[in-house]
């Protein structure tokens, strides 16, 4: 609707335009195109009136904001970028997390058996100081004294000498390999990936409304690539791992088994658990939209609705109708 100014002629309205596009009068549905726009002087709202039968039409009137419009208005996209980004660390974080339990499930068994080949080692050269230190008086016998007597499990503790004098790859070898040496069980987390997974993708496929076909898939794709990255990337990993217990925090003269057996099989769980989690964000991203509209349409009431029509337009589909339209009360409108 478009309206040109014209001049008052002096009636209790002033006239100040003059309607110019089509606009039908909601009790007799005559086209009031043409007709003058003048200011009501009890109400001051621009009003129609139609010349058929006098009803009157009002017509929005929006406020100036001036510069503060601008301002506002990049405020709110900072504030929006911002918030994306902030997102987009969290997705990382939380798929370099779920990758990181994963590894550590699955290097369970080789952890144990590193665990055990040390206790044995230690039992044997234990044996040897206390022929030269039957008291245990040196730090070294008590080192080794403390590794022999632990208890033997995939989170024992390993003497660091130790540890940098063994051939990692034939130690894995003899453990079983990929076969025997991982636990694969471990995969099973990957059901908890999935609901995060799908979760997250619904997310993005909502904040991302303005973003159709094929080019929303990149999201996923970069957001994987920088899980992978920090997945494989100590000095990145701890930035965004979780680690109330310190595993990674243990130093000096001792190393925990789990972090150990991971250093051999890191490279190759990690990035799989990783891709595994993209994989169900992909479809999150493409049922997102659809099952968001769905929840829209059985939780709000028809006239609620309104402010998210951008979910139905920004796919090409027509927003579900609010209900009945009435031209007068009781009179449906027709077809």
């Amino acid at each position: 609707m478009t309206a040109e100014k014209t001049t008052g002629t002096g009636t209790e309205s002033p006239i100040i335009s003059v309607l110019t596009a089509d606009r039908a009068c909601v009790t007799c549905g005559f086209n009031l195109v043409g007709q003058t726009v003048a200011r009501d002087t009890t109400y001051r709202m621009l009003i129609v009136r139609c010349p058929e039968c006098s009803a009157v039409a009002s017509l929005q009137e929006y406020p100036i904001l001036g510069k503060w419009a601008a301002r506002w208005g990049a405020l709110m996209a900072a504030a929006w970028l911002t918030c994306l980004l902030l997102w987009s660390l969290i997705t990382v974080a939380t798929f370099t997390n779920m990758a990181f339990s994963t590894a550590s499930e699955a290097s369970a068994y080789f952890a144990q058996y590193i665990a055990e080949s040390q206790i044995d080692a230690s039992k044997i050269e234990l044996d040897e100081i206390k022929k030269s230190d039957p008291e245990l008086k040196s730090r070294r016998a008590q080192t080794v004294n403390f590794i022999a007597t632990q208890s033997v499990g995939p989170y024992s503790t390993l003497d660091s000498l130790w540890w940098g004098q063994q051939d990692k790859d034939a130690l894995f070898a003899k453990a079983g390999g990929w076969r025997h040496a991982v636990n694969w069980g471990a995969a099973s987390g990957w059901v908890y990936s999935s609901f995060v997974g799908v979760g997250m993708g619904m997310v993005w496929s909502v904040c991302l409304a303005h973003v159709r076909g094929a080019r929303l898939l990149v999201v996923p794709l970069i957001v994987a690539a920088v899980a992978i990255v920090f997945s494989i990337t100590p000095e990145l990993r701890r930035l965004v791992i979780f680690d109330p217990w310190g595993q990674f925090q243990m130093g000096g003269p001792y190393k925990q088994a789990t972090i150990a057996a991971r250093e051999t099989i890191d490279f190759l769980v990690m990035p799989a658990a990783a891709t595994c989690a993209m994989l169900f964000m992909l479809i999150g991203l493409t049922i997102g939209r659809p099952l968001t509209r769905l929840a829209i349409i059985a939780l709000l009431p028809p006239r609620r609705r309104g402010t998210l029509a951008f979910l139905w337009l920004c796919d090409g589909k027509r927003v579900p109708a609010v209900g009945p339209v009435y031209r007068a009360a009781g009179v449906p409108m027709s077809k």
